[in-house]
């Protein structure tokens, strides 16, 4: 199978995660010789707050205010990542990144670095409603109602121009999902989206 590059947009607790963990068995089953190689910045980040060193204290300091870790550190981890792990055949997931245009803009140079075409964009489209509930329902330390609202805020801000930056190119393909649907409905459309 040709290498998928395939990137995760919707705010927090639209179900990308869900989706990622679906699409990495669904081409693991279909392409058993190629890996999947995910980029989740989030929980990378959230991993590395668990650390005690320097770094670690300020990205623990910006995610307890709900902020977003600056560019430099995100290209620098996702760099680190894929120098450690991906090979010419294999696959990507991107889970929570890019988060603003800037990172669109570097994910076109890596694209451009590593000679991968076809990229794909899979955007769950959920209202805001559903996805407060959804995350006030993880459980997770960081969802409290404060902290969902800056993140709801910085996704409309910073991350809603990368759907409008996506959807009016012609060099990816855009598949749009109504993440209200079943678990296995938005995993239908996004496999047949794919084409694969």
């Amino acid at each position: 199978m040709k290498p998928q590059t395939v990137i995760f947009i919707g705010p927090q607790g639209s179900g990308k995660g869900t989706q990622v963990e679906r699409l990495t068995a669904y081409l693991h089953e279909n392409s058993p010789v190629q890996a999947v190689v995910p980029i989740e910045t989030g929980k990378g980040f959230r991993d590395l707050a668990e650390t005690n060193t320097f770094t670690a204290n300020r990205v623990r300091e910006i995610l307890e205010e709900g902020g977003m870790i600056p560019n430099f550190l995100t290209k620098a981890f996702v760099i680190k990542y894929l120098i450690k792990n991906l090979a010419a055949d294999s696959h990507i997931t991107m889970d929570g990144f890019p988060r603003n245009l800037v990172q669109v803009h570097f994910i076109d140079d890596l694209m451009k670095f590593y000679k991968r075409e076809g990229l794909t964009i899979v955007y769950l489209n959920v209202p805001e409603d559903v996805v407060r509930k959804r995350m006030q329902g993880r459980g997770r330390s960081d969802d409290t109602p404060e902290l969902i609202d800056e993140r709801l805020r910085l996704y409309k801000e910073q991350t809603e121009p990368i759907v409008a930056e996506y959807k009016g190119r012609n060099d990816i393909t855009f598949i749009q999902i109504d993440g209200e649907l079943s678990i296995a409905e938005v995993t239908h459309k996004m496999i047949e989206g794919m084409n694969i």
